[in-house]
């Protein structure tokens, strides 16, 4: 009896634990289009950054040839009820690949890392399939021009152009356009990335990035703040929180039609020790 007793509070237990979560919508990242990727529950928001989602690009496209694509999403950021993304990476199928490789063909592998305009350095792993066997000088020579023809590329995209360009068949196209002059390519594919780093981004491309939404609610966070104060100082020039705590109180008297009661009051709130020291 006690077996089934402690049976029973453990199963009331998980169900429990199951009503308190909720669920969150998964959002692919502006790259591609912002398409609903799944759900996911959790307790707490916090909880879901870093997640990895995996989805075919068949699911994001409704192209059925582009199944044997999968492609990885990581949770970074929670706007209500929504988890957005970044993409992290791309790979194919094994039984794909197997299916490219035929007797008396060979393969040619290659990888490279590569940085992209807009700051990305991404790890690209390529492969050919030739018509017919071919020396290991000729493998050599086409190795060298499917690098080249992926670091040019990379250099001249930013990293979601040549993410496209590598699962849509345009970049293999251009590799195998151009080993044609060196061997005949059966088959040329993108087989995997991988996003290694992301671009420093400056304090000044973060602002430009945030929305005046999103600052106008955090700059409501200060005490004595609400939305048409809020609007004055973002209206100044003054987005983040950190920015007002910058600002020495004449400063924020000086702002116009904010107004000296308000100044006194957000001074206060932003620098709670210099009141006790005046208290003192």
């Amino acid at each position: 009896m006690a077996k089934k007793a402690r049976a029973r509070a453990a199963a009331r237990k998980m169900r429990e634990a199951w009503k308190a979560k909720q669920w969150y919508r998964i959002v692919a990242p502006d790259m591609f289009n912002g398409a609903e990727l799944g759900e996911t529950p959790a307790r707490e928001p916090d909880m879901l950054i870093g997640r990895v989602s995996e989805v075919s690009y068949q699911d994001l496209t409704g192209d059925f040839t582009k199944s044997h694509i999968k492609l990885y999403f990581k949770i970074n950021a929670i706007k209500g009820m929504d988890a957005a993304t970044e993409f992290i990476g791309h790979s194919m199928t094994s039984d794909y690949l197997r299916r490219l490789t035929r007797r008396r063909n060979s393969k040619i592998e290659d990888v490279v890392d590569v940085r992209t305009k807009d700051g990305y350095k991404i790890r690209m792993k390529t492969v050919s399939i030739s018509l017919g066997r071919i020396s290991s000088s000729h493998q050599h020579l086409v190795r060298m021009k499917m690098e080249e023809i992926v670091k040019n590329r990379a250099a001249a995209s930013t990293m979601a152009e040549l993410i496209k360009a590598s699962i849509n068949g345009e970049l293999p196209k251009e590799i195998a356009k151009e080993c044609k002059k060196i061997h005949p390519l059966k088959r040329v594919e993108v087989r995997k990335s991988e996003i290694l780093e992301k671009p420093k981004i400056t304090r000044e491309e973060i602002m430009e990035e945030k929305s005046e939404e999103e600052s106008m609610k955090e700059l409501e966070t200060i005490e004595g703040v609400g939305p048409a104060k809020a609007k004055i100082l973002y209206d100044a020039g003054y987005k983040t929180v950190e920015d007002v705590k910058k600002l020495s109180l004449e400063e924020l008297e000086n702002i116009e039609k904010l107004g000296e009661a308000t100044a006194k009051k957000i001074y206060s709130a932003l620098h709670p020790e210099d009141s006790e020291n005046a208290e003192e």
